[in-house]
Order: structure tokens, then sequence, then C-alpha cells
């Protein structure tokens, strides 16, 4: 059996735990000071996102592992190696809040997501467009002149020479060149007419992604073969069959389930500057689902929670008319995990702090007697 004595008692044994917890301060002090040389997404991502941290061909154990390793260390700790006596259950439970707490950090850590939503003033938004995550998007353009999504693939399934192609598709499209950050130069109309690599920012949501494709069919009614789309800019149109493929480079996009509308949006700034000292979002956010509409503001130290979701005033920006406010989006499925797991260590605590000086008085108690039959 998998699970025997021998077993049970190794995957309990709190050597584990400690040359674990060495490891893991290992690579929070290799992954913080490498911060400073290639940003805080990527390291992040190589450090503490990770299973394993490839150092050329070596493998070694990441962040991920070794959290996963300690759970499962005090997981069988707790509920097959500790003996459930009344002396040890304030320690026992402390154990179990503990684990609750590592397992809540997992859950975050996997699934929880990160983006922004910018709603003008007047106007009201829903979808989530993440910091990092990336994708080419193709829309045939259909007989009501409205855009039908064709195909969609993700940044990490365009690299140099991919083929694009798909049974809607009357065309196919050939990858030559992919940039993590690049500028577009454009001709005299404003149409991209090239682009070139440049360094990639150390903040990775700076970075603008871009790609060159080679259109290998012949029945388009294109004059270039090559064309060049960027992150963010106009999108390429293209032409074949007399029908219109729209191509756009954006960040993944995700729909709330729910709206939020901004009814005003306001900032102070600072006296005698155009600088601002505050900004704020007055909303009003809309569940058509339960029919329910709940105003709030949302301001730098005020942010508004709704369903998992917790919004905060990030930024701004206006056109001289009306203002367009920036709203960082945070959906966290283990935020209640952090409080459940303080009120169980705090009342394993308390029940430990009651018990033993109890048991200490016995004992005491015990050795007085002892010592009293021994002068007898």
């Amino acid at each position: 059996m998998l699970l025997n004595k021998k077993n049970i008692s190794f995957l309990a044994s709190p050597k584990i735990f400690f040359y674990s917890l060495i490891a893991m301060m290992i690579i929070l002090v290799v992954g913080t000071v490498a911060q400073k040389y290639i940003g805080l997404y990527i390291a992040q991502k190589i450090f503490f996102s990770s299973f394993i941290i490839w150092v050329k061909f070596i493998p070694l154990p990441g962040m991920s592992l070794i959290s996963t390793i300690i759970i499962l260390n005090i997981f069988f700790k707790i509920f097959f190696s500790s003996p459930f006596k009344k002396e040890k259950l304030g320690i026992i439970i402390t154990h179990i809040g503990i684990f609750v707490l590592l397992l809540g950090s997992a859950i975050t850590g996997y699934f929880s997501h990160e983006g922004n939503i910018v709603i003008k003033e007047g106007e009201s938004g829903s979808k989530i467009y993440d910091y990092h995550e990336k994708e080419l998007l193709i829309y045939r353009i259909n007989t009501k002149s409205e855009k039908e999504l064709v195909v969609s693939l993700h940044k990490d399934d365009i690299k140099n020479g991919t083929i694009i192609s798909d049974s809607s598709l009357p065309i196919s499209l050939k990858v030559i060149n992919t940039y993590t950050n690049s500028r577009a130069m454009l001709d005299k109309k404003g149409a991209i007419a090239s682009m070139e690599e440049i360094l990639p920012n150390k903040e990775d949501e700076r970075n603008i992604w871009g790609i060159e494709i080679e259109i290998i069919n012949d029945s388009m009614d294109q004059k270039d073969k090559a064309v060049s789309i960027v992150e963010g800019m106009s999108s390429v149109k293209l032409l074949s069959n007399e029908q219109t493929f729209i191509l756009e480079l954006s960040k993944t996009n995700t729909d709330l389930p729910f709206e939020i509308h901004l009814r005003k949006f306001e900032k102070e700034v600072h006296p005698g500057t155009m600088t601002a000292r505050s900004y704020s979002s007055e909303v009003v956010l809309k569940d058509n689902k339960n029919n329910l509409e709940w105003r709030g503001i949302i301001s730098m130290n005020n942010p508004l929670r709704y369903k998992g979701y917790t919004f905060y005033q990030s930024s701004f920006f206006t056109d001289g008319r009306s203002n367009t406010t920036i709203l960082a989006v945070v959906e966290n499925k283990g935020r209640l995990f952090p409080y459940i797991s303080s009120i169980i260590i705090c009342i394993g605590i308390l029940i430990h702090l009651f018990i033993r000086p109890k048991k200490i008085e016995m004992e005491m108690d015990a050795q007085k007697n002892t010592d009293g039959q021994k002068n007898a």
C-alpha cells in the first residue's frame, strides 16, 4: 500500500517542512533580487508561479512546487500522524489554521486574475482586460456590417513560422516575426508601413506586442503579401472572395457577470498646478441577473467589492471634453481564507493556553504528592 505507516511517517516528517522552508527562503531572496533586472512580472513567473526553475538544463524546484510539498506535509502531519489527544487539541487546531492559510494562498495564486476596465464618463463597461495575457483576433464582417469572431489565438501559441488556418477562413496566414515590444512606422495615410523591435520594458504591461504576417493564399485581393499588426493600433483589413476580415492584437478580456456605469468622475488638483491630488469615480453597479442596482464611489483608498471582484481607482485620462476612468480589477477566489485561518489559529492558541496551565497544574500536584510520599 502507498499509504502505509512508513510512507505516512516520511510524508509527515518535520524534516520536509524544515528543508522546504530553507528552499523557499532562498527562492524568495533570489526572486526578489531578480526583479531589479528582469522586472516584477517575469520574476514572478519564473520563480514564484512555476513548479520548475530551469537553470540552463538543470531543473530546480520552483515556489509553487515547494508550497505544494509544504501543504501536503502539514496535511499528513495533522490528519495521519498527530494523535488526537485532549492536551494537544489547541496545537492541532492551530496547525489546521496554518493549513487553511496555505491552501488559500495556493487557490489565490492559481485562480486569481488581475486586469483593468476602462470606462468613459456616462458610459458602461463589463469587460476586464488582462495586464499581461494577449491574443490575436480575426473577425469577419457580416452582411449587417457587424464583426463576427472567427479565430482567437493566444500569444503563447504564436511563434515565428506558425501557420494560421481555419475552416471558416478562405485564407491562410504565416507568422514571419513576433516582437515582444515593438515600434510601428506609419505611412502618409497613417497606416502601419513597417515595424521594428525595441528593447523589452521591465514592466511587462508597457510592452507593445507586434507581429508580421505573410499572406500565403493567392486568392487575396490584397496588393501586399505581408502585413504588420501592432497591439492597440488600427486594425488591419484583409479582403478575400468578397469577404472582409479584420486582424487585431488585443489584451485578453473576460466578461464581468454585471456591468459598471460611470456616472461622474471627479478630480482634485494641487493648488497652482494641473497635477491630480486625488480622484474618484461615482459608479452604478448593475446586476440584471439579480435585479440589483448599487451606487458607490471608488477612490484611491476606497475600493468597491462585489461577487469576489475588487475595483480600485487606478488612473484616468481626459480628452478635454470628457473624462475616462481606469479601474484596476482583481478577482480573488481565496480572499476569505486569511480571515478564516486567522480565526482558526486564534481559537487553537486560546485552547492551548487554556489547556496547558491545567496540565502544568496537574503535573505540579502529582509532583507534590510524590515528594510528600517520599518525605513520609
